[in-house]
């Protein structure tokens, strides 16, 4: 999830919950049936190995180059599903 400028600077929280419906693993990570997942946007959006200088606003140009260095990533899917 990438948000515009500025939110991506402001915005914190969990923006995604869920409970997992069956054994995982992600990351090398086990993740057993039932375990509560979320999203964390102020973790993920000040990260500076997505970010490389996470409190600097970027320009639309530098958007548009970060957003397309961040589709070529692998996602993880909450539902199954690899996207």
């Amino acid at each position: 999830m990438l948000f515009n400028v500025p939110y991506r600077l402001i915005f914190s929280g969990a923006a995604l919950r869920r409970v997992n419906s069956g054994d995982t693993e992600i990351d090398g990570k086990k993740i057993p049936n039932g375990t509560y997942l979320v999203y964390s946007t102020g973790e993920t959006h000040s990260d500076p190995n997505i970010y490389p200088n996470p409190s600097q606003v970027l320009g639309t140009i530098q958007v548009a180059m970060l957003r397309a260095k961040i589709k070529r990533r692998r996602m993880v899917s909450l539902d199954g599903v690899s996207h």
